[in-house]
């Protein structure tokens, strides 16, 4: 219900293996052109995005990594990067998890080297710590990327703080992210028992429910995150999406919508979702002008531009859904 910059990364490695697409023989005649700590950096970190897909994808990953460098490159290389992280002052928990990670999984010597460096950049907490926010912190920063180290660590911070309330809301996030929905629920009701006005452990409940598919629970649990906090965006999103997809409720549903663009106008999503809702309702003028205000954001939303090709040819306008259809299959 989680990277501009990786993004761009990724398209200029694209880019750049366009660049080196020769073959071997006319890329030893060009002997001028060497990989920089720049080209090795952006490969190596598009690599670790894909970290946590399980072991033989990693070591697939990493074979393919030998075939552009060697490994003693590889390994020259990440040496030299790991003396300037290690001397950089601001922390990196989610590039020392990862490295942490790639030498869990092995990667031999490249592994152990990235386990190395991950360590220095974030020292394990010592089972004896007994301060609960350095648990928590721990926690946080270990949520998305290893959630069972990150239940364990708030486990512990409700250890040494039994009224650590974030610690039990972040514990249920934890839990979701396994799978584990009814275990999720318990969490959030135990924060809800330590703080019944936490509106974050009210929406996430409710977006357990909407997992489970118990579409009236998970209303009922975002009303009352949203009595307790009516500027969360996600939460009327959501409770929009529901009512008008799940439920049929359009009327309620553009209203949800309604709402989340007046505390964020530049909402694409909401803006795409009220043309849908308006649209079932057989309002197309309005619904063509939601997403219009889509496509004047983000001029390439693909679908956007069908839907209003869809809405164009029920006002009879011909011509005008016809352009709309070729932007879409031509979004750019």
């Amino acid at each position: 219900m989680f990277r501009k910059i990786q993004h761009w990364l990724e398209q200029l490695w694209q880019w750049f293996k366009g660049l080196w697409s020769s073959s071997p023989s006319s890329l030893a005649d060009t002997a001028t052109t060497w990989p920089t700590d720049t080209d090795y950096e952006m490969r190596f970190m598009s690599f670790l995005e894909g970290i946590h897909q399980g072991k033989s994808q990693v070591l697939k990953d990493w074979e393919n990594l030998q075939q552009e460098y060697s490994e003693d490159q590889w390994i020259a290389w990440l040496k030299r990067f790991g003396q300037k992280v290690t001397q950089n002052s601001e922390p990196n928990e989610k590039l020392a998890e990862r490295l942490i990670r790639l030498g869990e999984v092995g990667c031999g010597e490249l592994g152990e080297v990235a386990k190395e460096i991950g360590e220095q950049l974030h020292p394990p907490i010592s089972l004896d710590e007994d301060n609960p926010q350095v648990w928590f912190d721990r926690g946080k920063q270990l949520l998305d990327e290893e959630d069972q180290k990150a239940l364990e660590a708030f486990d512990r911070t409700l250890e040494l703080d039994p009224n650590h309330y974030r610690a039990a809301i972040n514990r249920g996030n934890a839990l979701m992210n396994l799978g584990q929905h009814q275990e999720a629920i318990l969490a959030y009701d135990h924060a809800l028992e330590l703080n019944p006005d936490a509106d974050l452990a009210w929406a996430n409940r409710g977006n357990v429910f909407f997992d489970l598919e118990d579409y009236e629970q998970a209303i009922a649990n975002w009303d009352r995150a949203i009595e307790l906090n009516p500027k969360d965006l996600e939460t009327w999103h959501n409770k929009g999406i529901v009512l008008g997809v799940k439920l049929n409720r359009f009327e309620e549903a553009l209203a949800c919508f309604d709402q989340t663009l007046a505390l964020q106008a530049d909402d694409v999503q909401a803006w795409f979702h009220r043309g849908i809702v308006l649209a079932a309702l057989n309002r197309w003028e309005d619904a063509l002008e939601s997403w219009n205000q889509v496509t004047d954001l983000q001029p390439d939303f693909q679908d956007a531009w069908i839907n209003k090709g869809v809405a164009l040819q029920k006002l009879g306008r011909y011509a005008e859904a016809i352009a709309a259809n070729q932007r879409a299959i031509n979004p750019s």
